[in-house]
């Protein structure tokens, strides 16, 4: 990580200074960002968490870690890791001070809590797409199969396909023939050769995270045609 640089806000959230590093980082000026609140340009996933951590600082407590995408013009949004803390002397005690850093993707680790939430998405988005333009138009049985293993496991239960959003389109019959497929490539195992107990192998769990890892981070995309 590189440290971009401070900025400094009323205990309310609203924005009161900041280096020129750190505007240019939001690619904003400062007379864009001034009369915002630190939640106006936070992305709105991670709006929650950050405002819950910042409630609980405390005047001369340990300060507050977390990563935060920010909200860039464009539309687009950039990864940071921010570190919190509130002033406790002078004029300007209460007031929230934020160091920022770049974050570097290459070393980006996603928390259960990011992937169990990514896997949520996914199947919630599937079932609305599904609703909305007919399950009969795609055939995602393997990746709702998987998708819908990795929550039952984070959630700590078995596969119901008669409770579970991921696999709620997919058949007892579909279902079936689709975890004795990824069964044979090594994905899904079946606890005590139970076909009625699966599970995800070890593989299939790293192959499943690192799918939903890439929800969760900016993919790097070629610069698009001049005559776009």
């Amino acid at each position: 990580m590189t440290m971009i640089g401070h900025s400094i806000g009323a205990e309310s959230g609203l924005l009161l200074t900041m280096d020129s590093a750190v505007a240019d980082f939001l690619q904003r000026s400062k007379a864009q960002l001034h009369g915002l609140t630190y939640t106006d340009i936070t992305h709105p996933d991670d709006r929650h968490e950050n405002v819950r951590g910042v409630g609980l600082l405390s005047v001369g407590s340990a300060p507050l870690r977390l990563r935060k995408r920010y909200i860039l013009p464009g539309g687009g949004y950039v990864w940071a890791s921010v570190q919190v803390s509130k002033l406790d002397t002078g004029l300007d005690k209460g007031c929230l001070v934020g160091t920022i850093f770049s974050l570097d993707l290459k070393d980006f680790r996603a928390t259960p809590a990011d992937l169990w939430s990514a896997a949520k998405r996914q199947a919630h988005l599937m079932a609305e797409r599904n609703a909305v333009l007919g399950a009969d138009l795609f055939n995602d049985g393997a990746w709702s199969v998987l998708l819908g293993l990795y929550i039952a496991e984070a959630e700590g239960r078995g596969l119901d396909g008669s409770g579970d959003c991921a696999t709620a389109c997919v058949s007892p019959v579909s279902r079936a023939k689709w975890l004795r497929a990824l069964h044979s490539c090594a994905l899904v195992e079946f606890a005590g050769r139970r076909e009625d107990q699966p599970q995800l192998t070890q593989r299939g769990l790293e192959r499943v995270e690192g799918l939903l890892t890439k929800t969760l981070v900016p993919a790097v995309l070629p610069d698009a045609p001049a005559d776009i």
